[in-house]
């Protein structure tokens, strides 16, 4: 079955190298806009590694009924929470960071 990850809501101890990259980044950008990257850089510090399972999305689909024996999971041991994993975003234009990169390529 998928993995649930910890709570990340308790900032990380300062007195530790994580704890001082997150102080870091707090310093330089607002959490409201970094806040997914605090939750994995957390979610690393706990040693949370993902494990989802994608029988849905094979061809055929492998039914959830099936997940207990199934070797089809994605593991993610360093995890973006809401982040998607891919082969190619063909919705390139809907993701407003990349049209940012796109503009600034030289």
């Amino acid at each position: 079955s998928t993995t649930t990850p910890p709570s990340t809501s308790t900032p990380l101890s300062p007195n530790t190298f994580a704890g001082q990259v997150e102080r870091a980044l707090l310093s330089r950008f607002p959490q409201s806009k970094i806040e997914r990257v605090l939750q994995s850089w957390r979610l690393l510090e706990l040693d949370y590694e993902h494990r989802e399972f994608v029988g849905s999305q094979q061809s055929p689909p492998i039914p959830n009924d099936d997940a207990a024996t199934s070797a089809c999971y994605q593991h993610a041991p360093s995890y973006v929470p809401g982040l998607r994993a891919v082969a190619w975003w063909d919705d390139v234009d809907k993701l407003p960071w990349a049209k940012k990169l796109g503009r600034s390529y030289k």
